[in-house]
């Protein structure tokens, strides 16, 4: 054995007897334990030592554990959100003296229809790696999941387990109402899809042509022959114009004999 502390000297409790009591030990570590004593003699007695075990023994067992999370979003019918991540932190509580030590394993379960309230290591997603405890006093630790995406509406539930360590036992959450929450499409995203589908809608409808407006007549415009009319007279203008050219014609013929 290991001796405790320094030799010990005895305290007369009567005329036949002497007492003396060791320093203390730590038993924390999980274990059996046993004390054994030798005693020196003096110049009346001879030197003896303890020859029964049984009060001199002892078991220390580890001490049972309690985990308890905490979602960041939590109740129902939030509203989606493009950066919808959410975290589940983990407590562990246990009363041997020393915090507990050891990781946290997170899962997650998704439903479209109903909460799952019934969420396990078996029916739900491990989330991440297992987180390593931080200590937050003498009898309790915390740890923090990753983060999961919650950006489609339906129903979320967390679940923890806990590894135990060397004081402590294992154990995972066992009340889901911190556990569990909702999300919902909100109205302003379903209104804006409506405005897109209106505005995509109109968009498509043909414009009706537009009336070209009526062309302004030019004055001294050249007459244009169609086959049926020149363009740009009226037919009376037209006659008028072809008989002075005729007369203009015969003019010129009449000067051009007298002068021949």
């Amino acid at each position: 054995g290991t001796q405790v502390g320094t030799p010990v000297t005895l305290a007369s409790q009567s005329t036949s007897t002497s007492t003396a009591t060791s320093s203390a030990i730590s038993a924390k570590a999980v274990g059996f334990y046993c004390f054994f004593s030798v005693y020196s003699g003096d110049s009346v007695y001879s030197t003896s030592s303890d020859t029964n075990s049984a009060p001199e023994c002892f078991s220390v067992v580890k001490v049972s554990s309690t985990t308890s999370t905490q979602s960041s979003l939590t109740g129902t019918a939030n509203p989606v959100s493009s950066s919808g991540t959410v975290t589940d932190t983990g407590t562990v509580t246990g009363s041997a003296g020393v915090a507990p030590t050891g990781t946290l394993t997170f899962y997650d379960c998704f439903s479209t229809t109903a909460s799952p309230t019934t969420c396990s290591a078996s029916t739900g997603s491990q989330v991440g790696s297992p987180i390593n405890l931080t200590s937050q006093s003498t009898s309790s630790a915390t740890a923090t999941s990753s983060a999961i995406s919650a950006t489609a509406a339906g129903f979320y539930c967390f679940f923890s387990v806990y590894s135990g360590d060397a004081n402590y036992t294992s154990s995972s959450d066992v009340n889901s109402a911190p556990e569990c929450f909702s999300t919902v499409a909100t109205a302003a995203t379903a209104a804006t899809t409506a405005t897109k589908k209106t505005s995509t809608a109109a968009a498509s409808k043909t414009a009706p042509a537009a009336t070209p407006a009526p062309a302004t007549p030019v004055a001294g415009a050249t007459a244009v022959h169609t086959g049926k009319n020149f363009a740009g007279s009226k037919p009376y203008e037209l006659l008028v114009l072809a008989l002075g050219m005729l007369l203009l014609g015969l003019g010129v013929r009449t000067r051009r004999r007298y002068q021949s």
